[in-house]
């Protein structure tokens, strides 16, 4: 029997998602296969709430191959790509039951990625320093690093794609916790990660969001998605606005004006909070905020994270406070072949196995239950109280 884990945000779950299933399935053919996929909550890595809640992107997983589904926390589900791959492959390791991480990406060259994340595993602030001095970020500061390392270009090309970036660092993550969890590089098929047009054949997960937040007929995405999830979008329609990042705006706005604190979120510097404090005057949107305060050193998807985090409120706890909120993972589904991994999971994993938030396990991770209340905010369809009212889904 092979375990195998997929770092997700499924936001939808899309085609290309679903293709990546079957290639996992089609490379093990001929044994047991058991998919777990680990995938960020109501708040994703690029700094935006999900379109789609937790649950409901959980029972469309379930119901398209994956047999076990975990939720990422919300204080890894929005860090860099760095801290995105250290705090999920962190959790996968510590479940003690993950042979292999399998993910997309656009040169799955196994090889060329190892060599770049050796160069990689041991950098710091000294090696990128000519780099950082030019007032670049710290993302850009590596790729220069490594095109001039190898100076050649197929070898700088691999780190200059988004899921090439995050495969590079779950590499590094794995390598720097001494894992023996294998990996498995998948060739990404069908529309570029920001490709705003669906596509003939795999839509991007942005096309898609695209197009359910213009109001067009959802008919429209049905051959464009698996059925499990397009079932999920026609229950929901009607029911509820699909998110996108501009419904934090006003509340953002609010906080901005009448509050303090921005500074205490990690990742604002050099006095980039007066910035946000100075920009928010003018700012007509969330979109027009970021492209105020965005610069060369402080990148889009940067920047949306620290509003995102603003929103929920992890001003309100230290740093040391959210590093030491590593020690669970929260289960959101699973069938009987998930059941049936979770038994031997809880037999020798080193986390706190959280199946539903009460009085006694709540203190472990008191940012994902603010997250889902800043997301009730947002989507009328979610309670405050969720993480204490809903349980894991079971599919048989």
């Amino acid at each position: 029997m092979k375990t195998v884990a997929i770092i997700s945000e499924y936001n939808p779950f899309h085609l290309g998602h679903l293709h990546q299933i079957n290639e996992i399935k089609r490379y093990f053919e001929g044994e047991e296969v058991i998919i777990v996929s680990i995938m960020s909550g109501n708040f994703i890595q690029r700094g935006e709430p999900s379109i789609i809640d937790k649950f409901n992107r959980c029972e469309a997983v379930l119901t398209s191959g994956v047999n076990l589904c975990l939720e990422i926390p919300v204080h890894i589900s929005l860090s860099s790509a760095e801290g995105f791959a250290h705090g999920t492959v962190n959790i996968l390791n510590s479940l003690n039951s993950i042979d292999y991480i399998c993910f997309g990406c656009e040169m799955p060259n196994k090889d060329a990625l190892n060599l770049i994340a050796e160069s990689l595993i041991d950098i710091n602030d000294s090696s990128l320093e000519k780099y950082l001095k030019e007032g670049v970020s710290y993302a850009k500061a590596k790729e220069l690093f490594i095109t001039d390392k190898f100076k050649d270009e197929n070898t700088s090309n691999i780190i200059k794609s988004p899921n090439n970036i995050l495969a590079i660092e779950y590499i590094c993550a794995l390598k720097r916790l001494n894992s023996k969890i294998g990996t498995l590089p998948i060739q990404r098929v069908g529309g570029g990660y920001n490709d705003g047009e669906l596509n003939s054949k795999f839509s991007s997960a942005t096309s898609i969001r695209n197009t359910l937040n213009s109001g067009e007929d959802i008919s429209i995405l049905k051959n464009h998605l698996p059925e499990a999830t397009f079932d999920v979008i026609n229950k929901l329609y009607n029911k509820t606005t699909f998110i996108n990042k501009e419904h934090m705006f006003p509340y953002i706005k609010y906080k901005l004006l009448t509050k303090s604190g921005l500074d205490k979120i990690d990742g604002i510097s050099e006095g980039l909070d007066n910035k946000f404090y100075t920009e928010i005057m003018n700012a007509r949107s969330l979109d027009d905020l970021i492209l105020r305060v965005k610069s060369k050193r402080y990148t889009y998807t940067r920047l949306s994270r620290i509003m995102c985090k603003f929103f929920i409120g992890f001003e309100e706890f230290s740093q040391e406070e959210i590093n030491s909120f590593n020690n669970y993972v929260r289960i959101l589904g699973f069938d009987k072949k998930g059941m049936k991994l979770l038994n031997s999971i809880k037999k020798s994993c080193g986390l706190n196995l959280i199946s539903k938030f009460n009085k006694k396990n709540s203190h472990l991770a008191p940012l994902d239950l603010l997250s889902t209340r800043a997301y009730s905010i947002l989507n009328e369809s979610v309670s405050p109280f969720e993480d204490f009212i809903r349980t894991p889904i079971m599919k048989s």
